[in-house]
């Protein structure tokens, strides 16, 4: 849509052909980026002892995706979001400190920008933490004989999926913000006529990304399970 709108203004005269071209190069690195991503994983090696799998060991990995939230902080967030735009109408006059408030979270300020930036990165964090439990991960790869070289099996091997998945996390949650953030840098800053919906085109690739998955049956792992 936006890029069918950006053609309809260049036909028009409204953008100028260096600005069309140069939306047309920012389409295609944002496609790429979220491709990156989305396809981005954190490795981490297990191996297993000889004795399961013959005379030689096996080594595997446990595959952490980097946004294991998905696009349901932005989701929640942009609702969250849309709250002051929603009460502004119940705020009296031109002169109503909460009209005022409101005014301050539109697309594009300042407000809106960081709170936007702020709301998603905890939304990813507490999601990530209620779906990813490096504790049941440790247990399920101590039943299985599987240890993580260099770390004792149980407690410490808990620990350090911790470690990796806090900080794999925290990148996930910065990409979504930035994700969330590119439709108002745009109109903040160059003064676009129309409004970009970056989570439409990330629904898009997730969905495609999905789809050439399970048609290639790639079997990587959550952190709930094991590549075999």
């Amino acid at each position: 849509m936006a890029f069918a709108a950006s053609v309809d203004f260049a036909r028009r005269g409204v953008f100028e052909s260096n600005l069309m071209l140069a939306f047309a190069f920012f389409l295609v690195a944002f496609v790429a980026m979220i491709v990156f991503m989305e396809l981005a994983r954190r490795r981490v090696p297990v191996e297993y002892p000889a004795r399961q799998v013959g005379h030689r060991g096996r080594t595997s990995y446990l595959s952490l995706k980097l946004n294991s939230a998905g696009i349901i902080p932005i989701i929640v967030g942009s609702w969250l979001l849309s709250l002051p735009l929603m009460l502004r109408s119940f705020g009296g006059g031109q002169g109503s400190w909460l009209r005022a408030v409101a005014a301050e979270f539109e697309h594009g300020r300042p407000a809106f920008l960081i709170a936007t930036a702020v709301v998603i990165i905890l939304l990813a964090l507490l999601y990530t933490a209620f779906v990813l439990d490096p504790d049941a991960a440790a247990e399920k790869l101590k039943a299985h004989g599987g240890v993580v070289p260099g770390i004792a099996p149980g407690e410490a091997t808990a620990a350090h999926l911790d470690y990796v998945v806090s900080r794999t996390v925290v990148l996930g949650a910065a990409y979504l913000a930035l994700i969330a953030l590119i439709p108002d840098l745009p109109i903040a800053y160059a003064h676009l006529p129309f409004y970009f919906d970056s989570m439409s085109a990330l629904v898009v690739v997730c969905v495609v990304l999905d789809i050439s998955a399970q048609v290639r049956g790639d079997g990587l792992m959550t952190a709930r399970g094991i590549r075999q």
